[in-house]
């Protein structure tokens, strides 16, 4: 119907990537055939079946967000203010105008994964800080970049695994005719420890 025909503009581009922190850096890493994959490094992969990743490095989420509110966002959050606060300067916007106008509606494939790795970690001892909950939830993107930019209109957050994400390296699979991934085996080993020193031959 109406809603698969309506045509949309894109006002404004923002860019949070191992390629880069903008837009610009990120399309020049690609259009060169650069690989933003390397070793692990944001945690301790060792003995582990993967240590490679596409991992944003030297980002600091205090350029973008308060310091307070970056210590209770997850990592994700932080990329996806970042990114917001791209669009909004690339598009020229004036937010305040009519915020009730304007939503976020931001996809993603698990949420804050860190966050809720560091609740695991704490279950046993009962020491769970609060903020930990509420920062691995997958709409906390969309909601703090409604909060950071003064929207006020709609606030969806799709989280439907790969789907969202259909380039993504890790989970790459032929899309069949109902637009739905198909299944890719696991490996049953990870390769040889050779490949894991050679990262962009590894994925």
């Amino acid at each position: 119907g109406d809603q698969m025909t309506r045509r949309v503009v894109v006002t404004g581009m923002g860019a949070i990537t191992p390629l880069g922190h903008n837009v610009r850096d990120t399309w020049e890493g690609l259009s060169a055939g650069k690989s933003g994959t390397g070793p692990i490094t944001l945690f301790d992969a060792t003995g582990g079946d993967a240590r490679v990743a596409g991992e944003v490095k030297e980002f600091d989420p205090a350029h973008y967000m308060d310091r307070k509110d970056a210590r209770r966002s997850d990592r994700f959050t932080q990329f996806a203010v970042a990114a917001a606060r791209m669009a909004e300067a690339d598009s020229g916007l004036d937010v305040s105008r009519a915020p009730e106008r304007m939503g976020a509606s931001i996809a993603t494939a698990q949420g804050g994964v860190a966050s809720l790795a560091e609740c695991c970690a704490g279950a046993p001892s009962g020491r769970i800080m609060p903020t930990l909950v509420t920062a691995f939830m997958p709409n906390m993107g969309a909601g703090w970049v409604s909060i950071e930019l003064g929207l006020r209109g709609p606030v969806t957050a799709p989280c439907t695994a790969c789907v969202e994400c259909r380039s993504c390296a890790t989970c790459r699979a032929p899309v069949a005719p109902d637009r739905t991934h198909a299944a890719r085996p696991m490996p049953k080993s990870a390769p040889e420890t050779s490949k894991w020193d050679m990262p962009r031959q590894a994925c």
